[in-house]
């Protein structure tokens, strides 16, 4: 009976899911001043509106489901420095019901100047260019700050690789380095890069990759990959000329990971460039007019390039076959996250009885090279853990076998995967839970 039991309710789980729907699409800041935040969905080019931001805001994140606006200072008063955060279940009832979305305001030191975001575990990690410091937040206690990193010189770009936390100093007097820490913002170690760096990204192997723009003169951009787990971090560049400020890791559709990179200045004829993220050697099929953007956003078969000369969001596929206008705006295009927005008459947690093992937020969520989720058990259990597409379809089996109580760490390892929104199923003792995950290349 047990057994016919669990059969029924996986089917149960595996109907529920292959009817469950998404549209992939990105959320955008427009404007310079007088900012606001939409919604764009790819699949129909609807624009949903949805509210005014602080005047200065300076970048879109997404982590464990929240939408995070990292706010810099007002340029004038050296005040507002702040990060809006907001639960995308309640911007996405927004979307589909009307209403406004409900924000939670996390003052920041003034003249700090916030400029961007990572994430690790229920922490979040935020620079603070004029601060010239990178602060830790516990984003499960009412994001008290908790670790602090200072004498930085200008930090910007920012993200996560396993417990090494990497920060970028840009600017042209900055030493032309990164640093590594770990979680709690201790050990710091400079690593020599290229001229000016910026932004950073992960690949799916857990290396960061750093663009550095140049000098705007006789130094042209270049792109830098770091292997964390060496005992000194083993370094590799390429030349990609002009002055890349973005970069993002994406699929480009054949199962190869690529680095895009764009000019990001608007005074610059902007340009695009991707390279292998494995072997670190351009990709020829880029045209080399084709135009870049001041924000970038890998999306599952494409990469979303926002502009700030033409007020647009555009899209190209992955074999850069071309640009395809998707919608136009007043005023300019100032950062971009991608995400794929559910349909909320279709329930994620198909959860049938009330259950006694509970399994934690995926992070990070979206995830690029792995994603993690705790699973709590009340006493021994013998629990499965499964990984499904939206179809319904078995992807792989993450856990079988006895556990014991407590805490123990699921990892989704995205080596295998396509870009995509999958299902983390749990059955133990005839329950069930799952929890939607977003994997973007």
């Amino acid at each position: 009976m047990r057994r016919l039991s669990t059969i029924f309710l996986l089917l149960f789980i595996l109907a529920g899911v292959s009817n469950a729907q998404s549209d992939p699409g990105v959320f955008a800041i427009i404007g310079f001043f007088d900012q606001e935040l939409v919604y764009l969905n790819q699949s129909t080019g609807q624009v949903f509106e949805l509210g005014e931001l602080a005047p200065t805001a300076n970048n879109l994140k997404i982590y464990q489901d929240r939408l995070y606006v990292i706010n810099g200072d007002d340029w004038s008063t050296e005040t507002g420095a702040s990060i809006w955060v907001s639960n995308l279940d309640q911007i996405t009832e927004v979307t589909q019901n009307g209403g406004g979305v409900n924000w939670t305001i996390v003052p920041l030191e003034d003249g700090s100047n916030p400029y961007d975001l990572a994430g690790f575990g229920q922490y979040v990690y935020v620079t603070l260019q004029q601060g010239n410091g990178v602060i830790k937040l516990d984003a499960g206690n009412d994001y008290q700050q908790v670790a602090s990193a200072t004498d930085l010189n200008m930090p910007q770009g920012i993200a996560v690789s396993g417990e090494i936390v990497c920060v970028s100093e840009t600017g042209l007097g900055a030493g032309d380095q990164i640093y590594f820490f770990d979680t709690e913002l201790n050990s710091p170690h400079p690593i020599q890069v290229g001229r000016n760096p910026q932004t950073v990204t992960v690949d799916q192997s857990g290396d960061f990759h750093v663009i550095c723009t140049g000098d705007y003169a006789d130094i042209t951009g270049e792109a830098w990959r770091i292997d964390p787990v060496m005992n000194e971090p083993e370094t590799s560049s390429i030349a990609l000329g002009g002055t890349p400020g973005i970069i993002v890791a994406m699929n480009d559709g054949n199962g190869n990971e690529k680095i895009a990179c764009g000019d990001e200045y608007a005074y610059i004829p902007p340009y695009m460039y991707a390279y292998d993220s494995a072997d670190m050697t351009l990709d020829d099929t880029v045209p080399t007019n084709l135009s870049g953007g001041w924000s970038l956003a890998a999306g599952n078969d494409g990469i979303f390039i926002g502009s700030a000369i033409s007020n647009t969001i555009q899209y190209n596929a992955f074999d850069w076959s071309g640009y395809q206008t998707i919608s136009s705006f007043d005023g300019a295009v100032a950062s971009l996250v991608y995400y794929e927005m559910a349909d909320l008459s279709v329930t994620d947690d198909f959860q049938l009885a009330p259950t006694t093992f509970e399994l934690s937020p995926a992070w990070p969520n979206p995830f690029n090279a792995s994603a993690t989720v705790e699973l709590t058990l009340d006493r021994p259990r013998n629990p499965t853990v499964t990984l499904y597409d939206l179809l319904g379809r078995q992807i792989g089996l993450l856990h079988s076998g006895m556990l014991s109580t407590g805490n123990h760490l699921i990892q989704v390892n995205a080596q295998n995967l396509s870009s995509g929104t999958y299902f983390i199923a749990v059955q133990a003792d005839g329950q069930v839970v799952t929890q939607r995950i977003t994997l973007v290349r």
